[in-house]
């Protein structure tokens, strides 16, 4: 993956729903316009959910003022529902609204990683930031 990619990780959250989860992943990213985000986040979340199973969600938007991709990490060890499906690692993706079609390969690159389940035990074992970043090869 992208090594100049800004990259965050929250090593738990503190959020007991996925609302207030996708509100602190978006309260620490980089981009300064955190409302324009996380609204922009929760309209894509009502189209149609990002949980994608096995304890993994990835919810991400297309930001207008944005100039380069963010990515936070977010665990929770306790789980956090969404929908019918309970989450232990979000995956917070911002886009540019500029970019043609860059993230996609992003994008699919941290749902393989994200499909293993030995990358799902490391992020879930890891004791620092750099053993999540290390999963991505960051």
């Amino acid at each position: 993956m992208n090594k100049e990619l800004p990259f965050s990780v929250i090593l738990e959250l503190k959020a007991d729903t996925w609302q207030d989860a996708v509100s602190e992943l978006v309260n620490t990213a980089c981009y300064e316009n955190k409302e324009e985000a996380l609204e922009a986040v929760m309209k894509r979340e009502e189209e149609a959910t990002t949980a994608i199973g096995d304890g993994v969600a990835v919810p991400h938007a297309r930001l207008e003022g944005l100039e380069s991709m963010e990515v936070v990490v977010g665990r929770s060890h306790r789980g956090i529902e969404m929908g019918e499906r309970t989450v232990h690692i979000f995956l917070l993706i911002l886009i540019p609204q500029s970019t043609a079609s860059s993230h996609v390969d992003f994008l699919s690159n941290a749902v393989r990683i994200l499909s293993s389940s030995t990358n799902r035990e490391r992020i879930m074992e890891a004791e620092d930031k750099d053993e999540i970043l290390e999963v991505f090869a960051i």
